[in-house]
């Protein structure tokens, strides 16, 4: 009788007129010689993608030289199936008595052997089923008839033995529950290591580039002597196996064109190969070569190029960094001068999230956004990241730690000034900043919301970064179908390098914070020092319009020229702005550091000297303990910090800021003059004043608005409310109201200036007091007793069943202090919740010790006073944005906490009832 072997998925044949036969890890046969012709099994989707949908795209065996020759598009598919397929019933079937014959793998424990083959014999019974219904050969038991069993080793190549003996012992253990599948899955790896140097490295052995000597022995170090994997799972090493496998089967297919392909796309299937680590020896000018000839072959998920792009990129090493990311901005790609390869990988790997990452600490990730943190990892260890020191530098980090040699902190000097100005940067046409602003107003008729965003578009090596400011608003009576207009205005920003470092600021409490940029490696808040690139990334992936950067001006911190708080990176703003010369000691004392045209109707210049600059810096240097002038010290601080940043960008929200910070130092100097005894702060009278001149001329602001009130017809008691103010309060009211409309002053002095004394009894938010309609949302809450008893006491309402129903009281020192007699509150449960917020379990316990539990509320912090809890309340009614469901609204407190507020409707107008507020989930 004759020897058999089974045919993948189909049959068992007679081998007798078979040699070199070989079988896959399954244990069918899949290649053998037929005198002297080698045949070898091919899968439908091993055809050509314009062939698999026609009748001649089959599988089966065919002759391995002319499948070859088909993919390599020398003949047909029509040719490929006429000539040269093994057809059906060319080999004789095998009978009953047969020996059939089956090669497996074999893997035993401690898994010391690789490639042992275990070849398993048996008298065929044409009657008995042999493959099973998952497509698996049945081997029979071992009392079947003819059963054998022979073990032998194959000879492999020794790079596959070392990897399969070093990652046995890295990555299995005798206690993993799934060690065989472990074993056997790095078995697989290895025999494909084996086939990949058999069978795809010679084929780049005949090439006289001896690099390629060098790239195929650096890749077999990292798979004999490198980890590969990280704390690998099954699934891990399921995956590394697919696309090695995917790799030879490619590889093998296309070997004609291999052979005969030029050195530089050699290169390009050869990386295909190679791993992260493997591919860190080939040059950053051939990497280069690779990405262009990867475009021209179509980058794609399915063909694996986007893969292999971001392999290369990962690859970069620190000395490769310049050259690559200098060669990414090559211009004239394919003949179009405006188009650089940056451009062209940008816009054609994939963002379609089907590929996703886990990958830093982004939200969301795919292809796309891992292109660009990788390149953004290469750009950290640059010559473009003023902090990071250039072997080619000659000169030492300065005092803001940046390195002036770096190519966008170069400077060049200014006629009739001792302060250099930046070569790349300036405040109206390539400002540093980007300052996302989010500001809400409402009345009792509308709500309006706008959006400040940014766009971005390619410009050859730059990129221009367009402002669109959307105003939405929602009138609440319109009659119409869709209440909503929308207004947006867009201009040109700034043109930047892609590389050029930028900073995004967002502002609280102006800004919804929605999310926040992180850096890829560390997980901490970015903002400080980026490319131009990874913002057009977020702007392309997220589209967001509110961004929390992580740099909140509004926040107290303690900026100083040389760092600001702890965001040392921001150093570099310091050096671009006219600051530099203060630190440097090179500006003269009368240089302006910030200078602009005072409002309209005041003719004079308001101007910031770098003397004043470097007496606050000096003065804030200072030791002290005592906390008001360490108050005051921050105070400073944070305008010292906020001038820097207003000399870079003319934005006239910067301006607000500045007029801000001035009038807490205003405040600051106030109150010390007005504690008992008065502290005297020791900032000298000439800084003082520069101080002061920041929102113009003291007397001039004082005059103006005097002249300003006294001449709005019917006026009603404005002039006398105005001059019943004291003279730091009327600086105040002049900053605040120096640029309204008539008619928003003439509402401050309605109703007995109701308006106006709120404005003038503002406590812990007079900052926000600038605002008309702040202003009524502070009134409305302390005019309504239906949402003073919601907040400061318990709604107890006796039921006429019986019973009590008991809402409201999120300010417990409040409740504590208007609870009725014989009542009292117990908490339990109590979670401490961010900036002195609280949860907890709320029982009431009544008259004559019974107890009822309202629940679980949310309590404003104990620390806020009635007076806060009101205005807060009212700065959440003014930032109120859109509902998520009918009458359902989220806003923030001034501190950024967030608050959802229900709206309920009076039934009889459909208007809005703003006496039934209710608050909850801060």
């Amino acid at each position: 009788m004759a020897n058999a072997a089974v045919l993948k998925y189909t049959k068992v044949i007679k081998t007798t007129n078979l040699s070199d036969m070989q079988f896959d890890l399954e244990g069918f046969l899949v290649k053998f010689k037929i005198n002297g012709v080698k045949y070898a099994h091919s899968n439908k989707d091993d055809f050509r993608n314009e062939d698999q949908n026609t009748i001649y795209a089959s599988g089966g065996y065919y002759q391995e030289e002319y499948f070859l020759k088909y993919l390599a598009k020398e003949i047909s598919a029509e040719t490929l199936q006429t000539n040269y397929q093994l057809k059906n019933n060319s080999l004789p079937l095998a009978v009953s008595g047969d020996t059939v014959k089956v090669q497996k793998l074999k893997l035993v424990e401690p898994f010391a052997d690789f490639c042992k083959v275990e070849t398993f014999s048996w008298t065929y019974d044409i009657g008995s089923p042999i493959i099973d219904n998952d497509f698996n050969i049945i081997i029979p038991a071992p009392n079947a008839p003819g059963y054998s069993v022979a073990t032998n080793t194959a000879t492999t190549d020794n790079h596959a033995g070392v990897f399969f003996d070093h990652k046995i012992a890295l990555f299995v253990d005798s206690n993993q529950p799934d060690k065989q599948q472990r074993a056997l899955l790095i078995a697989k790896i290895a025999l494909n290591i084996d086939r990949i140097n058999r069978d795809i490295f010679s084929l780049f052995t005949t090439s006289l580039n001896p690099n390629f000597a060098t790239y195929i022995s650096s890749q077999n170090a990292e798979w004999t002597t490198l980890p590969v994997f990280s704390n690998p799972t099954v699934q891990d090493f399921q995956e590394y196996l697919i696309n090695i496998s995917s790799f030879y089967e490619s590889a093998y297919s296309n070997q004609l064109l291999i052979q005969s392909a030029s050195d530089d796309k050699k290169i390009y299937w050869l990386a295909r190969a190679m791993s992260v680590d493997g591919l860190a020896v080939i040059s950053a000018y051939d990497k280069l070569k690779l990405l262009k000839l990867i475009v021209k072959d179509y980058v794609s998920e399915w063909n694996d190029n986007e893969q292999l792009v971001l392999n290369i990129t990962e690859s970069v090493t620190v000395s490769q960094g310049n050259e690559f990311l200098e060669g990414l901005l090559q211009p004239n790609y394919e003949g179009k001068e405006e188009i650089t390869l940056f451009q062209v990988l940008f816009e054609a790997i994939d963002d379609n999230r089907l590929s996703r990452y886990t990958f830093g600490v982004f939200s969301s990730e795919n292809n796309r956004m891992k292109f660009i943190v990788l390149l953004y990892k290469i750009w950290k260890s640059s010559k473009y990241n003023p902090f990071f020191q250039d072997s080619s530098y000659t000169q030492p980090a300065n005092n803001f730690g940046i390195f002036p040699e770096s190519p966008y902190m170069k400077l060049e000097p200014v006629s009739g000034s001792s302060i250099e100005k930046t070569k790349y940067y300036d405040d109206l046409s390539v400002p540093p900043l980007l300052s996302y602003d989010s500001v809400s107003s409402s009345t009792d008729s509308y709500l309006r919301v706008t959006d400040v965003s940014y766009g971005f578009e390619f410009n050859g090596r730059k990129i221009l970064i367009y402002r669109t400011a959307t105003t939405s608003t929602i009138n609440y009576y319109s009659t119409q179908e869709n209440n909503q207009y929308v207004n947006t205005f867009t201009s040109l920003y700034g043109s930047y390098s892609l590389y050029q470092p930028i900073s995004i600021l967002g502002f609280k409490p102006d800004l919804g914070l929605v999310e926040t940029l992180k850096d890829p490696e560390t997980g901490i808040n970015l903002g400080e020092c980026i490319p131009v690139f990874l913002v057009l990334y977020m702007e392309d992936y997220s589209k967001l319009k509110k961004i929390d950067f992580g740099v909140m001006l509004a926040a107290e911190l303690a900026l100083n020229f040389t760092g600001i708080g702890g965001l040392s990176n921001l150093r570099y703003i310091s050096y671009l702005s006219k600051m530099r010369g203060v630190v440097m000691g090179t500006a003269g004392a009368s240089d302006a550091v910030l200078a602009w045209s005072a409002v309209t109707g005041i003719n004079s210049l308001v101007q910031f000297s770098a003397g004043t600059a470097l007496a606050i810096s000096n003065y804030t240097a200072q030791t002290t303990t005592d906390p008001d002038i360490q108050e005051f010290c921050n105070r400073l601080n944070v305008l010292l910090g906020i001038v820097t940043i207003a000399s870079l960008s003319a934005n006239p929200a910067m301006k607000r800021k500045v007029f801000d910070a001035s009038n807490e130092v205003i405040s600051e100097i106030s109150r010390l003059n007005n504690l008992v005894p008065p502290k005297p702060h020791g900032l000298p009278q000439d800084v003082v004043d520069a101080i002061l001149s920041l929102n113009s001329n003291r007397q001039y602001s004082i005059t103006f608005m005097t002249n300003k009130i006294n001449n709005i017809p019917n006026s009603n008691n404005l002039p006398s409310l105005f001059n019943s103010l004291n003279q730091d309060k009327k600086c105040l009211f002049y900053s605040h109201f120096y640029k309204s409309p008539e008619i928003d002053l003439k509402a401050l002095a309605l109703n007995e200036g109701s308006l106006f004394n709120i404005w003038d009894n503002l406590d812990d938010l007079k900052k926000f007091g600038y605002d008309i309609n702040f202003l009524r949302c502070v009134r409305r809450v302390n005019l309504s007793p239906r949402i003073e008893n919601h907040l400061m006491k318990l709604d107890i309402v006796i039921k006429p069943t019986g019973g009590y129903h008991i809402t409201g009281g999120h300010h417990l020192p409040s409740v504590m202090s208007n609870l009725p007699n014989g009542y009292n509150i117990q908490l339990d449960n109590v979670s401490n919740l961010l900036l002195g917020f609280k949860r907890a379990k709320v029982t009431v316990v009544l008259p004559g010790g019974g107890t009822k539990v309202k629940g679980v509320s949310t309590l404003f912090p104990d620390f806020w006073t009635a007076t806060r809890v009101k205005e807060e309340v009212g700065f959440a009614l003014w930032k109120i944005g859109n509902p998520n469901t009918p009458g359902h609204h989220v806003a923030w407190f001034s501190n950024g906490v967030r608050v959802k507020i229900i709206l309920r409707q009076n039934p009889v107008t459909n208007g809005v009832m703003l006496d039934n507020i209710l608050v909850f989930e801060f």
